[in-house]
């Protein structure tokens, strides 16, 4: 078996040569497979801006870092207003992903 495409932001550590699935065909979108937290909406700004500055310090930390090159997954370092920018980007990209495969929903 060759792995031929990435699903990944991305390029694989463990396959730098194989491309990205946005690198050739959704260049303007994302379907990464994030790591992160999310808790329950209404939480107080200034609690909220406390976790994140706490998660993006944790994620540069030697042993987060040598976690990640464990699982060869990517370090990418997204606070709240990204996450939630790129989430909304894979929102986008599934959908065009299905309109390129040609996959439809099941009609129930």
């Amino acid at each position: 078996m060759r792995l031929l495409l990435s699903f990944n932001i991305v390029r694989m550590k463990a396959a730098p040569d194989i491309p990205t699935v946005f690198e050739l065909y959704l260049k303007e979108y994302s379907l990464g497979t994030p790591l992160l937290i999310i808790g329950p909406k209404g939480i107080p700004e200034p609690i909220w801006k406390k976790l994140e500055s706490a998660y993006l310090s944790a994620m540069k930390t030697p042993a987060y870092q040598k976690f990640l090159d464990h699982i060869q997954f990517p370090s990418i370092l997204h606070g709240a207003k990204e996450t939630l920018e790129d989430m909304e980007r894979q929102s986008k990209g599934w959908a065009e992903l299905l309109k390129i495969t040609g996959i439809k929903e099941k009609e129930q």
